[in-house]
């Protein structure tokens, strides 16, 4: 099977906290290092996998060079793109990856695939991720997490394509309409992880999907 994988990822993060509290407790490098660590455990769990990694801020050269001289990697950089960059410099958390993912899914081929991982930037796979069990599903996968579903990582077949970019059309206007608020000086948030299966409405869910690394918000180890 054709395996891909989208990062969506933002290593140099403004000064500007989101609505619920800190937006990253690790510095411009750590979160780099952090990437790499990202990349590194794909290319452990699915060496063949091609690698979709957009990159939502500017970076320096040499941080650059690195992920173009990655095998497989195609190195996506929207921090000039004023369209996604207003939802990543938001306070609403998933504004801005939620703008990645539907970049990604209306501008490059993923249906030459067969199925599809998102994983968020610093988070990576670990002994949990079990690849031949997570491609059987023929609907959206995420891991369960209390009375939401986890954002980190989940999974789709590429036939699935083009309700994912509607999806994600559709969050995203959402979103442009609650930043609208935002800016009017409303106090309002919106969890990306419960719109996202409220829109989606059918999915499945596992309790394990294998994915860890450190909540930038909380300064805490996350794990699913």
């Amino acid at each position: 099977m054709k395996i891909a994988f989208i990062i969506t990822s933002v290593i140099n993060t403004i000064n500007l906290n989101l609505t619920y509290g800190v937006r990253s407790f690790y510095s411009h490098e750590q979160r780099f290092q952090q990437t790499k660590e990202t990349i590194q455990s794909i290319r452990i769990n699915v060496p063949t996998a091609d690698i979709y990694f957009i990159e939502g801020s500017t970076v320096n050269r040499n941080i650059e060079n690195f992920f173009l001289n990655v095998n497989n990697l195609i190195y996506i950089n929207v921090g000039h793109n004023e369209n996604i960059t207003e939802g990543i410099k938001s306070r609403l958390k998933g504004y801005g990856e939620s703008l990645q993912i539907k970049h990604i899914l209306e501008n490059y081929n993923l249906k030459q695939y067969d199925f599809i991982f998102k994983i968020s930037g610093r988070y990576k796979l670990n002994g949990g991720f079990n690849l031949n069990k997570l491609i059987k599903s023929d609907k959206v996968i995420f891991c369960r997490e209390k009375n939401k579903v986890s954002t980190v990582l989940f999974g789709f077949p590429s036939f699935l394509i083009n309700t994912l970019t509607n999806l994600y059309t559709y969050i995203a206007k959402i979103y442009s309409q609650y930043q609208a608020k935002l800016i009017l000086g409303e106090k309002i948030q919106l969890h990306y992880e419960r719109v996202i299966p409220y829109i989606l409405k059918d999915y499945n869910v596992v309790n394990s999907i294998g994915v860890e690394g450190m909540v930038s918000s909380y300064h805490v180890k996350y794990s699913c």
